[in-house]
């Protein structure tokens, strides 16, 4: 089966069970929730699930709303499939209920799905990170979409973090150590 088939196939099928589950699972030992929220260096990261109901009336979003409902921005929230992408997947438009309830309360969004990596402008008050190159292949990226401030599609890599209160860097790091862009996000 080609491997975008695949994906399509797992993620219909069966969501979470291939991967995210499983490990999780091994090191907790127990099964995650669909999304959770944790505190580390003065941040509040949210896991989403960008695969599970999206509507105003479910579970996630009641949630998300309370999650959001305090001051400040030093938020961090991750899922599965990004809204806006300059990737061959390209803008997710059933993630918009994620995406808007970001605008002026979290900092940073990342998110995978296209496998390179983007960093695409602010939008909203939040900068969206894309870190898909793990080591599947690569997904051609639209290099002339005018949001991208970079992007990548060439070298395998990861998404390095390093949180502080007030202050978020990242870098895009290949697989051979190389950091291939840096950044930050300030917070209140």
């Amino acid at each position: 089966m080609a491997p975008l088939l695949a994906e399509t196939v797992f993620t219909r099928r069966s969501g979470r069970a291939g991967g995210y589950d499983p490990y999780w699972g091994s090191v907790t030992g127990r099964r995650p929730p669909d999304h959770y929220s944790s505190r580390l260096a003065g941040w509040q990261i949210l896991s989403l699930n960008s695969e599970g109901p999206l509507d105003e009336d479910s579970a996630q979003q009641r949630w998300l709303k309370r999650q959001l409902s305090s001051a400040g921005n030093c938020r961090i929230a991750f899922w599965h499939r990004p809204r806006f992408s300059a990737g061959s997947h390209g803008d997710q438009s059933d993630v918009e209920p994620l995406w808007s309830a970001m605008g002026g309360k979290a900092r940073l969004v990342i998110n995978a799905h296209d496998h390179n990596m983007q960093q695409l402008r602010p939008r909203d008050g939040v900068t969206e990170l894309i870190s898909g190159a793990g080591g599947r292949g690569h997904y051609p990226l639209d290099a002339d979409d005018s949001r991208l401030a970079w992007s990548n599609d060439r070298d395998y890599g990861a998404l390095r973090l390093r949180l502080t209160p007030g202050r978020a860097r990242y870098a895009f790091v290949a697989a051979d150590g190389r950091v291939l862009r840096r950044g930050s996000v300030g917070c209140r």
